[in-house]
């Protein structure tokens, strides 16, 4: 689903209104193309997607793209009433095919099935271990530049993880309340290559090591007790890599500060406080509508620890396994500058 069809009220209320709403990552329902697993749910949506496929998308579609992704409107049963690409759809193209989808459902209703929360678990391949703490990041274009698509106006969502090893790493630096403390490299690895990104229309892809061009993050103990050490942080990132098909700068890149503290429970290594806010600007990305040159962008980061902070992993940690190795011990290049 297009963030930005969601920006439009028409459309959420008549989803949430008329039909069940679901969503699933494609790396979960497609797994073979991102070298996961099958499991229950793939084996239920392939089958269906192909028969959708086969009924209504754009001709062509499968052989140029080779993917499922989209909008469906499906009965329990597999049976389906519509499928629209959702890459630049008005919202009042989507509202015409939920009405039609919704009368065709009037006039032929799926099969009743009982589901059971066995019958379509997936496997738990991402649940958040315990030791580990999750941050909950948002991406905005903000102000949207004048004559910017609509897609421009949502927000973006992501996870940031930090591991207990390296929350250890920061807690063993010792010293006293306003002393230097090295922020891990893979934290700020982390935090430039997969995080401070631009993920509003569709997630933004990660940049490799040698395509970070600064990454400075001065970090300092604020205090300390028995049970609780806090630190706070400031810092630069730039990174960029070539980009053939953007026409108007053969460049995609995103540069900007930040600033923000987090607070350790000693006993535990973990980070039960998290607080931080970006800025900067962003250029390049063209296959996602963004606005023309270099826009503005912020970011905000929060501490979580809900079921969807244990649930939903950082995009590109769930992506693919290849991914998921990277972002686990992610590293820089020596001196980016």
């Amino acid at each position: 689903m297009s963030r930005g069809l969601l920006n439009d009220a028409r459309v959420a209320k008549r989803i949430s209104d008329d039909f069940v709403p679901a969503s699933a990552g494609i790396e979960r329902v497609q797994p073979d193309r991102y070298g996961w697993d099958e499991s229950a749910v793939s084996r239920w949506f392939v089958p269906m997607a192909k028969d959708a496929f086969a009924k209504f998308a754009p001709k062509g579609w499968w052989e140029e793209f080779k993917t499922y992704q989209g909008i469906y409107v499906v009965g329990a049963d597999g049976t389906t009433y519509a499928y629209r690409v959702v890459w630049e759809l008005p919202p009042e193209e989507l509202l015409k095919t939920l009405d039609a989808a919704h009368a065709e459902f009037a006039k032929k209703p799926p099969a009743k099935i009982e589901l059971t929360a066995d019958s379509v678990r997936s496997a738990d391949f991402h649940l958040l271990d315990p030791s580990t703490s999750a941050v909950r990041v948002f991406s905005r274009v903000r102000p949207v530049p004048d004559g910017a698509p609509e897609g421009n106006r949502g927000v973006g969502r992501d996870h940031f993880w930090v591991f207990a090893p390296e929350v250890k790493e920061i807690l063993d630096a010792g010293g006293e309340a306003g002393a230097s403390v090295a922020m891990p490299s893979r934290i700020a690895a982390r935090l430039v290559r997969f995080t401070l990104l631009d993920h509003v229309r569709n997630i933004g892809h990660p940049y490799d090591e040698s395509q970070v061009k600064r990454a400075d993050f001065p970090m300092w103990l604020k205090s300390r007790t028995d049970e609780r050490r806090s630190f706070a942080f400031i810092g630069t990132f730039l990174s960029e890599r070539d980009d053939p098909e953007n026409g108007e700068q053969g460049k995609t890149g995103v540069e900007g500060t930040i600033e923000g503290e987090f607070e350790v429970d000693v006993k535990t290594a973990k980070i039960v406080r998290w607080r931080a806010f970006a800025s900067g600007h962003a250029w390049g990305q063209t296959d996602t509508s963004p606005p023309k040159g270099k826009y503005p962008m912020v970011w905000a980061m929060v501490e979580a620890d809900d079921a969807t902070a244990r649930a939903v992993p950082p995009v590109w940690y769930g992506l693919s396994p290849v991914w998921k190795k990277i972002y686990l011990r992610p590293s820089l290049a020596r001196d980016p500058k």
